[in-house]
């Protein structure tokens, strides 16, 4: 215990690992700290504009199955008073110094980095809006951008609640000391970081596969194809393809499913189709330009 005023008493204090209440057990109670593995995130991604391939990603990691770190303390609160031995010390951030008085001790914040050449780079930043505290297993960061890299990063300690003064002054050399005293520096130090994943390209497989392509009655052409997923679709361009390779845009389908991700079935009848030549046909995914297989028309 700090002798009073507690303000001006420099000595140190300790801690005694004896005093730990919800670590393993060994013979002597609950007093072990366990090694833990650094948490290794589920990842999931969408496109921030569902009509647009190229857009910035919103990237969910999901750890609750890493399983989540534990926290290991001593359940301990140590209030700080003033002289009188009921006044809250005002300047002690939080109250005490003990582990409950200290607030979150272990925060999670994503992070980017650009792809370049198909490696990771080395300079990581906090996706904003993205950091969250223990106990919660999992976060959102928006708008990483095309071909970036993202870890999920643990730091363990106190989050610092002031900054140290620079002036070379008897008045900021004071009020250093007691902010430092008092916990405003915080002591965020140690970090750890999950393997690092790429978010880059098409999220989803976009596929579209033509069943059937056959003339009827003349300029009538009947089309069959599927989809895999549609995402990002707003529709279809049937494409006919002449003797010499021209191609050219001889109708327009409109999509099903469109952005909900589901897959579709068509069954088309292009009534008047031009083909002007055309022998064989295709589909094109719209807007991203994604082409079918292409079949003979019958």
């Amino acid at each position: 215990p700090k002798a009073p005023p507690v303000e001006s008493d420099l000595d140190s204090g300790q801690y005694s690992m004896s005093d730990l209440t919800n670590g393993d057990t060994n013979s002597f109670g609950p007093r072990v700290v366990p090694w833990q593995r650094i948490p290794q995130p589920a990842h999931s991604a969408i496109l921030s504009v569902l009509t647009d391939p190229h857009s910035p990603r919103n990237v969910t990691m999901d750890w609750s199955a890493s399983p989540p770190l534990r926290f290991i303390h001593d359940s301990s609160n140590r209030p700080c008073f003033e002289v009188d031995g009921t006044t809250p010390c005002a300047s002690v951030l939080g109250g005490g110094v003990g582990v409950l008085n200290q607030g979150a001790l272990i925060h999670y914040t994503m992070e980017s980095t650009p792809l370049v050449g198909g490696n990771c780079g080395t300079s990581w930043t906090t996706v904003p809006g993205s950091a969250v505290d223990h106990p919660a297993t999992a976060t959102v960061g928006n708008g990483v951008v095309e071909d970036s890299c993202v870890r999920l990063t643990v730091s363990l300690g106190r989050t610092p609640a002031g900054s140290m003064r620079t002036n070379v002054t008897a008045l900021d050399r004071d009020a250093n000391r007691l902010d430092a005293q008092t916990g405003k520096f915080g002591d965020i130090g140690y970090t750890v970081s999950s393997v690092a994943r790429k978010i880059g390209g098409a999220l989803v497989s976009q596929k579209a596969t033509l069943r059937t392509a056959v003339r009827e009655k003349g300029t009538n052409l009947h089309l069959t194809f599927d989809t895999d997923t549609e995402l990002n679709i707003t529709s279809f361009d049937v494409v006919g393809i002449d003797g010499k390779g021209g191609r050219k845009v001889i109708g327009t389908v409109s999509c099903k499913q469109c952005t909900s991700g589901l897959s579709a079935s068509y069954d088309e009848l292009l009534s008047g189709a031009k083909l002007q030549g055309a022998k064989k046909v295709q589909i094109v995914i719209q807007p991203a330009g994604t082409q079918s297989n292409t079949l003979d028309v019958k």
